[in-house]
């Protein structure tokens, strides 16, 4: 299957071209997009809270259930989708109703409203994973797969990081320049002023995505009824093997997302500096150590090959992770911001060490005819443990540490299980790794 023109895909010299380097281009732009959204969002946790007589457990089911609730019931749909449909219109769609729901949520004045609108936000999530995934095998040739996926996280998670610094820089811009807009936005709180300028980008981003140069997939004929039957037969034969990636990545991911949507809030509520302050410094630190933790990550799976082979990225990923636990248990001991920025930092290496190297993986598995649906999949199990952690630590917070300078413990008592349970997970899954890739190549 192939979802792009040849001539749109590699060059004569069997590079990939300009069009391929484009369409890659925008997609890091539109994750940028959303998770600049869901950075404003985490940042202004504390006068969210305040103005909407918000709880904890509310502020938890926000930034988990109500963001991650519609991408796990859309991501398999949306991923069926992207084996199917124009891949450009798909996008578009999705990223108008992400512009519906990132300015409802600036205007909602109540938790159900807040709720609502946060469920619109979701969408543009579940179609990012499957969409670009998928396509990214379409666009560059197999022997640059893994350096490609490499660029990409990189690319994405210093956008995560960077969108932390420009939330904060954004909700301070907002507050500086009330005297240059209208009456009735200048009225507006900086939270809500955030957001509504966040959206506005949106109508770039569309147009952006309509100019990619990618076409509607071409299948061979009988393989629109052939594929369901071929998928729950491959899910069958490589049952341990998925099941180790989907649920060791996904529980990782989860585990590092309560980390990054409480940290936040806790360095403001704890040690009192404003949430601006704490998106800029923040993003900062995390945007260095995502590029230490992608070189860590290449250079131990280089020195792993030559004695473990295909699965040296499985053993790259757990013991990434078992760091990535033990520097999260420092959090619990912070006597000031920087002892945080600087455990954050941390464990910023070990966790990007790990989840950069879960595209390639999730594309080797993955037999072309089914890639993006079994992308989706292993989408879904990561959503849904994101769907509940937050919540959880907010339940553990109000409901065990209920004083304002106990939350980093709440943080630490959810997210450092979650660690362990994900390096068991992978170690059950690569027994049978390598039977797996050979399959999938050969489908």
């Amino acid at each position: 299957m192939t979802d792009i023109l040849p001539d749109h895909r590699v060059s004569r010299a069997g590079r990939p071209s300009a069009g391929a380097w484009y369409a890659l281009i925008v997609l890091v732009m539109i994750g940028f997009m959303y998770n600049l959204s869901r950075q404003v969002i985490v940042l202004v946790t504390e006068p969210l809270k305040r103005d909407l007589l918000l709880s904890d457990t509310q502020i938890g089911m926000l930034n988990g259930l109500a963001l991650s609730l519609v991408a796990a019931l859309a991501v398999f749909p949306l991923g069926w989708l992207c084996d199917r449909a124009d891949r450009k219109i798909l996008l578009a769609v999705c990223i108008a109703i992400w512009l519906v729901g990132t300015a409802g949520f600036g205007l909602a004045q109540s938790f159900g409203a807040l709720f609502a609108f946060a469920m619109g936000i979701a969408v543009l999530e579940a179609i990012l994973g499957p969409i670009t995934y998928s396509i990214i095998p379409d666009l560059f040739p197999r022997e640059r797969w893994i350096s490609v996926n490499y660029l990409f996280y990189v690319l994405s998670v210093v956008g995560v990081s960077v969108g932390l610094t420009a939330a904060g820089a954004v909700m301070a811009a907002a507050d500086g320049g009330r005297s240059l807009m209208p009456e009735v936005a200048g009225t507006l709180a900086s939270w809500r002023l955030a957001l509504i300028v966040v959206a506005a980008v949106a109508p770039v981003a569309i147009l952006s995505v309509l100019l990619m140069p990618l076409s509607r997939p071409a299948r061979p004929a009988g393989a629109t009824r052939q594929a369901p039957v071929g998928l729950l037969a491959y899910f069958r034969t490589h049952a341990r093997s998925l099941i180790g990636v989907f649920f060791g990545f996904g529980i990782v991911y989860s585990a590092n997302g309560v980390l990054m949507i409480w940290l936040p809030p806790a360095i403001s509520r704890v040690f009192g500096v404003p949430p601006s302050e704490v998106g800029m410094v923040l993003g900062l630190v995390l945007s260095i150590c995502v590029l230490a933790g992608v070189i860590l990550s290449a250079a131990l799976v280089r020195w792993l090959r030559l004695r473990h082979g295909a699965i040296a990225p499985l053993h790259v990923a757990q013991l990434s992770v078992a760091l990535a636990a033990i520097s999260t248990l420092a959090f619990a001991f912070a006597p000031s911001p920087t002892w945080l920025y600087a455990a954050a930092g941390l464990k910023t290496v070990f966790v990007t060490a790990c989840l950069s190297l879960s595209p390639a993986i999730l594309q080797f598995i993955a037999p072309g005819h089914m890639r993006g649906r079994v992308i989706a999949l292993g989408g879904l199990v990561s959503i849904l443990f994101m769907a509940l952690s937050p919540a959880v630590v907010g339940f553990v917070s109000d409901r065990f540490f209920p004083q304002p300078h106990l939350l980093l413990r709440a943080i630490v008592v959810v997210s450092v299980p979650c660690f362990l349970t994900g390096i068991l997970l992978l170690r059950f899954g690569s027994a049978t790794l390598p039977a797996t890739f050979t399959a999938a190549d050969e489908s």
